[in-house]
């Protein structure tokens, strides 16, 4: 993903956000109309493949004490193995994708083909949090807003992953064909999809 993630404060910046989230709504609905051949598409090349495999997310203890807070935040609330655990339930896969949830030293995510993983630095989660608590929203607003990102960069590194794995033909830029798959499988099969696209809009 881009790294620049928005730098939010004050009015100006929440009616910037509220005009992305305007103008993303439209996009959905074209996405929407999309996704009946995505799924189609994805059960063709997946239709050959054994489901020996998952998603599974793992959570890496960290020497920074700020950092051992959010992990404990995403274990205790397991909203990221309930990402997981709906693509599970959607795709095979031949073998595990471990999702690790670590310390990078960088604010980043990203698959890695070498050895089939994802990872979901702290430094990014940390600065999602950031950015949203610098809005003039409501506690409850700024923590779905929070999650829903996180989600949104999850499903996103998701789309790379089942890219790879199933040799998909990309005709187009790959992060714009993971930005379409994250936007449409949260929005079918997340209670807050709506939420995770909204706040994905920012980043």
């Amino acid at each position: 993903i881009d790294n620049k993630i928005l730098k939010a404060s004050g009015n100006d910046d929440l009616q910037f956000l509220q005009l992305q989230i305007k103008n993303l709504d439209s996009q959905i609905q074209f996405l929407k109309t999309e996704n009946q051949q995505l799924g189609e598409e994805l059960g063709y090349y997946q239709q050959d493949i054994p489901d020996n495999g998952d998603f599974i997310v793992v959570y890496h203890y960290s020497d920074n004490p700020d950092y051992e807070q959010i992990r404990e935040y995403w274990m205790s609330t397991r909203y990221l193995d309930d990402v997981a655990d709906n693509l599970n339930a959607v795709f095979n896969l031949p073998f595990d994708i471990s999702i690790n949830v670590m310390d990078c030293g960088e604010v980043n995510a990203f698959y890695q083909s070498s050895d089939s993983s994802i990872v979901l630095c702290y430094e990014l989660l940390s600065d999602i949090d950031y950015n949203f608590s610098e809005l003039d929203i409501s506690e409850e607003t700024w923590e779905e807003l929070s999650n829903g990102a996180a989600f949104f960069v999850l499903a996103h590194e998701m789309g790379h992953a089942l890219i790879d794995v199933y040799g998909l033909p990309i005709v187009a830029k790959e992060e714009d064909a993971a930005d379409q798959f994250a936007t449409i499988i949260l929005l079918e099969t997340h209670d807050k999809g709506q939420t995770a696209v909204n706040g994905g809009a920012t980043l």
